[in-house]
């Protein structure tokens, strides 16, 4: 009886900590989830929170936009945010300003965002980890531009002389 209890507290709990969650979540948020390990390979995987916004092939129970690794087929898609899988706002390029280029980066108007999910859910190109993943997503849907930080940070950045990197050099250009 005792143990019922327990598990009936911690699911409460749990329950509570997934609204607190949701709710602290924003239209066009860039959500990553805990990083995984697949093959040797430590990655997280991002997606965009749309929440209740009307978009079209949206349907009322999903609430984010993410690019799944479908090597055929739409492969952008919205789904239901993962709370289990300890998602987190990710917002990495809000003012970040390029030492290179000067250029300021920052969140899209929602028109704008909703506009470049409209585009790519309609026109999704084919996954590729290096050219076309959920990062460029959700970096071109928040920003408008399409930048995969984690498949290039360990290619560009020397960690012993921590120079500077362009995020002009991190953007993939996909034809």
């Amino acid at each position: 009886m005792l143990l019922r209890i327990k598990l009936a507290c911690l699911h409460s709990l749990h329950q509570n900590q997934s609204a607190i969650k949701l709710s602290f979540f924003q239209f066009g948020d860039i959500i990553c989830y805990k990083t995984r390990c697949n093959v040797g390979v430590r990655y997280k995987h991002f997606a965009v929170y749309v929440g209740d916004v009307r978009i079209c092939g949206k349907e009322a129970w999903q609430d984010i936009f993410e690019q799944s690794k479908k090597y055929h087929g739409k492969s952008c898609i919205f789904a239901k945010l993962k709370t289990y899988d300890e998602p987190e706002v990710n917002n990495y390029l809000d003012d970040y300003t390029d030492p290179l280029t000067g250029e300021t980066y920052g969140k899209g108007d929602d028109e704008d965002i909703i506009a470049r999910i409209t585009e790519t859910y309609e026109s999704c190109s084919v996954y590729g980890s290096l050219h076309n993943n959920c990062e460029h997503l959700a970096t071109y849907v928040r920003y408008g531009v399409r930048i995969a930080v984690q498949v290039r940070m360990n290619i560009l950045l020397d960690n012993e002389s921590k120079n500077p990197v362009s995020v002009a050099s991190l953007m993939d250009v996909i034809i």
